[in-house]
């Protein structure tokens, strides 16, 4: 985990982005697990975002796809996680069979509620923060490209 976490340290230096791990644990995972995630995440200086939709972990995730995937709703998700004052979203879509791009005509998100709960934790002490994730796409530069044109769009009609 250490490395995994100061590499994400190294590669937020060559962007604007921060470093950010994304893990999926246990819904009730050890309290040494717990320790040594945060020992090393603050070491490195970089996040650790649970996915987990039970997550207790201090900084929650939404992965879109992978709960559209479980049959949850990640807005509801995102707003929940928003309302505790902090959120970290992976942009991504799901057809119903795999991750597609943002904004695909077969995707099943809501993108519009979704970038809603981001705005909203966008305004609390611990903020948001979004990652496009291109994971499995056959094509991940232009899915996210689509991605970032999706939330421009929004952005720019006001949300």
């Amino acid at each position: 985990m250490r490395q995994a976490c100061s590499l994400a340290a190294d590669l937020a230096g060559l962007t604007a982005g921060d470093a950010a791990v994304w893990l999926a644990l246990p819904a009730e995972p050890a309290d040494a697990v717990v320790a040594a995630l945060a020992s090393a995440a603050d070491t490195a200086g970089a996040r650790i975002i649970d996915a987990t939709p039970t997550t207790r972990w201090r900084r929650p995730g939404s992965d879109a796809a992978s709960d559209l995937a479980a049959g949850l709703d990640p807005s509801v998700r995102a707003a929940e996680h928003a309302i505790e004052g902090a959120l970290d979203v992976r942009l991504s879509d799901w057809d119903g069979v795999q991750r597609v791009a943002v904004g695909s005509s077969d995707g099943r998100l809501d993108t519009r509620a979704l970038l809603l709960a981001v705005s909203l934790a966008a305004t609390t002490d611990q903020g948001a923060a979004m990652t496009i994730d291109a994971r499995g796409l056959r094509h991940p530069r232009a899915a996210i490209e689509a991605s970032l044109s999706t939330v421009r769009a929004f952005e720019s009609a006001g949300v």
